[in-house]
């Protein structure tokens, strides 16, 4: 197996286009000499498997006239297997756009995605996904923030990651199976200083709405910046599946160093 990933192009923020490129080639024999036991006799065998994968990334950073800043991004991925084992083609294409203004504290971004594998005949997969975020003070975890994530269609984490990660078609496929439903999340939390001005105490409200359920969830983050991105999270949940009328509730403590 080789591998190749990198920038072809580096714009860098505010400096123009940029392009990525990640590929890789995989190829495997796997023989076995005649053999023969009690259980019977295992003839002489010989198997290959070839994987080929490609995936672009292009974006550019534009500067309006306002102050605003604008960064559309394409992305392409290709993806053949081929041999004895399992065989066929996928390709992937996105796109989407991002928008920041500063002086405001907005923040947007919309990706559209669509993975199709003609390995499965009819097989199409889509998704469409977005967020918006209200942060008067972006460059501090102090103050008020509101986000707001809709997405529809297949989950965010498909695409090139699906072609990249899967070790076979196979699994890609059995994703279009799965239902093309609408999500919304909203979240809104308030930061203060807490112990002394050594750490950040954001409590938060996030709620959640599918076809299939509803989720509430109340919680604080509590964010030490002098200790290399440390973070302590307790959250409360409470989730109700449209199907179910009876309520799960959850308590989680997560402890996490970046």
């Amino acid at each position: 197996a080789a591998g190749l990933r990198g920038d072809l192009v580096s714009g860098g923020p505010k400096r123009g286009p940029s392009l990525a490129i990640e590929s890789d080639a995989l190829f495997v024999r796997t023989t076995s000499q005649a053999a023969s036991g009690p259980s019977g006799l295992l003839l002489a065998a010989a198997a290959d498997v070839r994987r080929l994968r490609l995936g672009l990334e292009g974006s550019l950073d534009l500067a309006l006239s306002g102050g605003e800043s604008l960064r559309p991004a394409v992305e392409l991925g290709l993806r053949h297997d081929g041999g004895d084992a399992e065989t066929g083609f996928g390709l992937e294409i996105g796109g989407g756009s991002g928008f920041t203004d500063a002086a405001r504290g907005l923040t947007a971004q919309i990706t559209v995605r669509g993975l199709v594998a003609h390995q499965a005949v009819g097989f199409r997969d889509w998704g469409v996904s977005g967020w918006l975020r209200f942060d008067p003070r972006p460059s501090s975890q102090l103050g008020p923030s509101v986000s707001l994530t809709p997405s529809w269609g297949a989950p965010s984490t498909g695409g090139v990651e699906a072609l990249f990660g899967r070790d076979t078609l196979s699994g890609l496929a059995l994703t279009g199976s799965a239902p093309q439903v609408g999500r919304l999340d909203a979240e809104a939390g308030y930061g203060v200083a807490v112990l002394g001005g050594r750490a950040t105490g954001t409590p938060y409200l996030a709620v959640g709405r599918s076809q299939a359920s509803r989720e509430l969830r109340v919680g604080c983050r509590l964010e030490l910046p002098h200790r290399e991105g440390l973070e302590l999270k307790l959250q409360g949940t409470r989730h109700l599946r449209s199907t179910a009328g009876t309520p799960e509730h959850g308590v989680m403590l997560r402890l996490a160093m970046r």
